[in-house]
């Protein structure tokens, strides 16, 4: 049957192309080798390429090669069983990953068996999937570091913990953590002998801070965060003094209780922080606020405990005193 668009078979065909260019999911169609007979609209434009360009590649260019045995695998499975749904990534024209699910299936064409893939960018999921790991993970560090507050642990040790899990979800190379001295109004950093001693080359550091300086002094006088990615171009940085280490990035989180400053947690060199960084060190302050203020409670309880004492024992001698001199009358 021929029409004036041209025989039947042809409209079909241009048809079957326009839906599949209508479809946001890529269809590639390829042969055991990997090799490409068909790709829709989806398929190239969603990795950056021209059809041509794709066409040119291979399905092993494609896939990322952590993928590779995975995809032989799941070629020798779905041979097997006709139709199978699974998981990789593929690389993108520009070097980045997408992450894929792909349902494929064998079908027949002109004796051979092909394989049909409908192909689902599932960034998104993966970047909410992430997110929730990353959750979960934070809400059982910082629930073991809640029973910490719980028990009699030293303030350096809590110090030592709330950097440690700091430097994990936040993936920074470099950090300190400190509280306020209630006496002095001095910054005392136990963990500042830690990885941060070894590479910083400043000369007669200490442990013990009396003025605050830097964008870690503007955290503390402001009793602000501090989060920026480009330190160098940020009208708080004021420099670093020579044989400081290099800070290519930077994030800051004061403690405070009450408005308070107790504290403060200092983070540097992770690749770039996020409002999700931010926001997890705060929750993490807010818990070192508690800590720190403990830490005031029990030592202010101690001197209380130590000037009674002392009250005591002096009324109990001069009690004494009394009694023997009042024995040595009789």
């Amino acid at each position: 049957m021929v029409n004036e668009f041209g025989d039947l078979d042809n409209i079909t065909s241009d048809l079957k192309d326009l839906l599949l260019d209508l479809t946001s999911d890529s269809i590639f169609l390829h042969d055991q080798e990997g090799n490409f007979i068909y790709i829709n609209q989806a398929a190239y434009k969603t990795r950056g390429y021209t059809k041509d360009e794709l066409m040119d590649l291979n399905l092993y260019d494609l896939n990322v090669p952590e993928f590779t045995e995975c995809i032989k695998s799941c070629i020798n499975d779905l041979m097997e069983k006709g139709e199978i749904i699974f998981e990789s990534a593929h690389f993108r024209k520009d070097g980045s990953v997408m992450p894929v699910e792909i349902h494929s299936r064998i079908i027949e064409y002109e004796y051979q068996n092909l394989v049909l893939c409908s192909v689902r960018d599932i960034s998104l999921r993966k970047k909410a999937e992430k997110a929730l790991s990353r959750e979960l993970e934070v809400n059982s560090d910082l629930t073991k570091l809640s029973r910490k507050l719980l028990e009699s642990v030293p303030i350096e040790d809590i110090s030592d913990m709330v950097l440690e899990y700091a430097q994990k979800f936040t993936q920074s190379k470099f950090g300190f953590v400190g509280y306020i001295d209630p006496e002095t109004g001095y910054l005392i950093s136990p963990t500042m002998t830690r990885n941060i001693w070894t590479e910083c080359h400043v000369k007669d550091k200490s442990v013990i801070f009396e003025k605050f300086g830097g964008m870690w002094g503007w955290v503390l006088n402001n009793k602000k965060s501090l989060l920026t990615n480009h330190p160098k171009d940020d009208s708080r940085a004021t420099g670093t003094p020579s044989g400081h280490i290099d800070i290519e990035t930077f994030l800051a989180v004061p403690a405070l209780v009450d408005e308070n400053l107790v504290g403060i947690i200092s983070l540097a060199n992770s690749d770039k922080y996020d409002k999700q960084d931010l926001e997890v060190i705060e929750r993490l302050s807010n818990l070192y606020a508690i800590a720190i203020t403990r830490k005031h409670s029990d030592e202010s309880i101690k001197k209380s405990e130590e000037k009674y004492r002392r009250i005591v024992e002096k009324f109990l001698k001069v009690s004494n005193e009394i009694i023997i001199e009042i024995s040595k009358k009789e």
